[in-house]
């Protein structure tokens, strides 16, 4: 990638508290945002059990902070999750100062607040785009047995209000996710969805065979 071809193309970042190599959605994003034009910064953890992501062309990665735990506590999550949104938020100004200026910042969820770790851009005028596919209030109510009055679920409802009002535009999973967004306080005129459907290039449509089995064959997918 020249200097030249880099700059006529606009720039946006990919965040994520995940590990890139095993995310199916981040590799779709990419490719999606590449094909039309793109040049993409992932910021994403770094693996300590797996070599690190290499650039491609249009691509490039940054992971500032490991995940040490196989298994945290609530402590710890939170405390990881803290230190990433620090890493972030410093990230994201020095590449935004330093080199061409970002079009937009894809921010995927957990923990909704990492969206915090792009706010000073936002105030630049970059436009932060939440992706909010899982609904954190429904997993930690599942995850620890508790009631939807639990102050730790009535929080978590109020952190998912504050950062989707501070978004530019919020896309979900599915609408019956949406649905429930709507009834926090979403706006329908900065929401939409985009279906997690599998990757069309590694499963492609294929047409069904015309011959009708017979009564007795077993039912297969």
């Amino acid at each position: 990638m020249t200097a030249d071809s880099s700059k006529k193309r606009p720039r946006v970042a990919l965040v994520g508290y995940t590990f890139y190599q095993s995310d199916g959605r981040l590799h779709m994003y990419v490719d999606y945002l590449v094909s039309g034009g793109y040049d993409v910064e992932v910021i994403v953890l770094d693996n300590p059990k797996a070599p690190p992501p290499q650039d491609e062309p249009h691509v490039r990665f940054f992971t500032p902070r490991k995940r040490y735990f196989e298994r945290q506590g609530k402590v710890q999550y939170l405390a990881d999750y803290l230190m990433f949104t620090f890493a972030l938020c410093r990230l994201l100004l020095k590449n935004h100062l330093r080199g061409p200026r970002y079009r937009a910042i894809h921010v995927n969820n957990m923990p909704n607040f990492l969206l915090l770790g792009a706010l000073p851009l936002r105030l630049l005028g970059v436009r932060l785009l939440l992706d909010l596919h899982d609904t954190m209030p429904e997993i930690y109510k599942t995850r620890g047995n508790l009631k939807k009055s639990h102050w730790l679920i009535r929080c978590l409802f109020i952190e998912e209000w504050v950062c989707m009002k501070l978004a530019s535009f919020v896309i979900t999973s599915e609408h019956t996710k949406l649905d429930r967004l709507l009834a926090n306080g979403l706006s329908t005129k900065k929401s939409n969805v985009i279906l997690n459907l599998a990757n069309p290039a590694l499963f492609p449509e294929f047409s069904l065979p015309s011959i009708t089995p017979a009564a007795n064959a077993p039912f297969r997918i």
